[in-house]
């Protein structure tokens, strides 16, 4: 029997065929706990590099803060475009900050990234008050930005909304050879028009690039040392803060650390172990409710969701002009699965699939990936992770 968790990576890995080890986005988080920030960091540091003098005016600019999303402050800053010749091109990096709410005992600021590639720290600011504990917000600024080529700072753009919504819809787990090679069709048509769409930037939305920025960043906030609250592949971009800038490490918190020694597989059978976790922590609670439309017991269950997936794969559902796809299910249900508050929403989207209406499956996988009612499209988190994990 096919297992869920497995059409679930396959869905999310489909334009893998031209990467190597990316890890998978995560959607924006609106509530988080807070955590404390204590030090994390005990691996031996390499040397911290030379500093060139090109990058003098970068570390020493002022930022100039303006009122924005109601009571927050944003700001924008220049970093130059390749760090082996800064004294070139220059890109925009947008920060926003939430004030410490106890300005009389006001300490400094934390820095934080919500994960992806491709999730955008304004938002993540903008959207929580709690991403930090309430004795941390107190006396500690809490500063996002949108890393390289992602959202407002110096975005990249590959597809349209029209090839957006054909990638998300097509087919993440082959039956035969013929699907197969359309699957890598898709993965390498989706390179190749990345690597056509901006080649001045393309090759320089690397994590190494992106670490850099955070020093001038900590520069810039008049930071000696760089406090920094990072989550899922926000975790690769601390550790390669650290292992870049060891002596400016201040207080971090890696949450949901990504294993930087995993290959592509082994990574993807960690993920298919989280989400059959997830999934089953879902069908267990579903069961055990009247609303619930899967049946009576997980393995009854599992095996009804296995039959409408397969259903779905042979007869997608008509959503007005567009089809409910297993691809788009699959989504679905994923991005439902990393939080309990999004399983009453689940339950009943589920109970109209099966009823044979797709709205609500459809809605949930637009919400994840940022579609819009007419269409468009809201940030460029798709292009974002696959130009950043593939280049």
């Amino acid at each position: 029997m096919r297992r869920f968790p497995l059409v679930v990576v396959a869905g999310c890995l489909l334009a893998l065929t031209a990467c190597s080890t990316p890890p998978a986005p995560e959607p924006t988080v609106t509530t988080l706990p807070g955590p404390t920030i204590t030090p994390t960091l005990t691996s031996t540091p390499t040397p911290t590099p030379t500093v060139n003098a090109a990058l003098a005016p970068f570390m020493s600019q002022k930022l100039k803060w303006k009122k924005c999303e109601g009571d927050l402050e944003c700001t924008t800053l220049l970093v130059p475009l390749d760090y082996a010749a800064p004294q070139y091109s220059k890109l925009k990096i947008a920060v926003i900050r939430r004030t410490a709410t106890n300005t009389k005992k006001h300490k400094n600021a934390i820095v934080v990234n919500p994960g992806g590639p491709g999730g955008s720290g304004l938002d993540y600011v903008a959207n929580s008050s709690t991403i930090v504990g309430s004795s941390v917000s107190k006396t500690f600024d809490v500063v996002g930005f949108d890393p390289r080529g992602v959202g407002r700072s110096s975005p990249i753009k590959c597809l349209t909304a029209a090839q957006s919504d054909r990638f998300y819809a097509s087919d993440g787990s082959p039956d035969s050879d013929a699907e197969a090679t359309a699957v890598f069709l898709i993965g390498k048509e989706f390179a190749k028009i990345c690597e056509y769409s901006d080649p001045t930037i393309l090759g320089f939305l690397g994590t190494r690039e992106s670490a850099q920025d955070m020093d001038i960043l900590r520069a810039a906030l008049g930071q000696k040392q760089l406090n920094y609250v990072g989550k899922s592949y926000g975790t690769s971009l601390g550790t390669q803060y650290a292992k870049q800038f060891p002596t400016k490490v201040g207080r971090f918190v890696l949450d949901g650390a990504i294993d930087p020694s995993l290959d592509a597989d082994a990574f993807a059978a960690g993920q298919a172990t989280g989400f059959e976790r997830a999934l089953q922590a879902f069908l267990k609670d579903c069961v055990q409710r009247s609303s619930c439309a899967l049946g009576r017991s997980v393995t009854k269950a599992q095996d009804r969701l296995n039959v409408f997936f397969r259903q779905l794969d042979a007869t997608p559902e008509q959503v007005g002009n567009r089809k409910l796809t297993e691809a788009l299910g699959t989504l679905g249900v994923a991005a439902s699965l990393y939080s309990t508050d999004s399983w009453g929403t689940l339950r009943k989207a589920l109970a109209q699939g099966l009823r044979g209406d797709g709205r609500g499956l459809l809605a949930l996988a637009d919400y994840y990936s940022s579609r819009n009612d007419d269409g468009t499209y809201a940030d460029n988190s798709l292009d974002a992770f696959y130009a950043i994990t593939c280049i």
